[in-house]
């Protein structure tokens, strides 16, 4: 597409519309300049970038913006193009993961059955850790020997087992 017909369309899309009818003068440079308008007009027409609604105003289209959102007719080409070879490589991708699907259907369900034993050896790890921890603490506790005061002032068996202090004070005034 032209420069001058790509810029006429850009000028389309900035307005929304344009009113733009050639005029029949006279004046063979006018008119020269009049058929060189209608022509581009007739061009963004025919590949659909703009429509007449009949009144002289031209409108742009849907496609008419999309393709003036680039620099040039070049460049929309461009672009079209690349989104068509990326539209055919997911199509070849969709493809191959359709077939992978269809042929291993069943490595979900095998990847479930392997998650849930994993989760249920380790709960039965933990819970024998639990156990054993809970198992030792109890033998700890069984375990332990009394403590000697060593610092007593007495050595008297009999005081040694008293609990309440002011008969265990009594006791000793008594033997003094």
């Amino acid at each position: 597409m032209e420069e001058e017909i790509f810029n006429l369309l850009k000028e389309i899309s900035k307005n929304g519309n344009i009113k733009d009818i050639p005029s029949t003068k006279i004046n063979p440079t006018q008119r020269k300049l009049d058929n060189e308008k209608e022509r581009r007009f007739n061009v963004l027409i025919k590949h659909g970038l703009v429509s007449n609604n009949g009144n002289g105003i031209f409108i742009i289209t849907e496609y008419g913006y999309d393709v003036a959102k680039h620099n040039s007719w070049i460049e929309y080409l461009n672009h079209r193009k690349d989104v068509a070879d990326k539209k055919s490589k997911k199509e070849k991708y969709d493809l191959h993961i359709s077939w992978f699907q269809s042929k291993t259907g069943w490595l979900p369900y095998l990847l479930s059955l392997i998650s849930i034993g994993i989760a249920l050896w380790s709960l039965l790890i933990s819970n024998k850790k639990t156990e054993d921890k809970e198992h030792n603490q109890l033998n700890n506790i069984l375990t332990q020997k009394p403590i000697k005061d060593t610092n007593s002032s007495t050595n008297n068996i009999e005081n040694e087992k008293v609990v309440d202090k002011d008969t265990f004070h009594l006791r000793n005034q008594d033997q003094k």
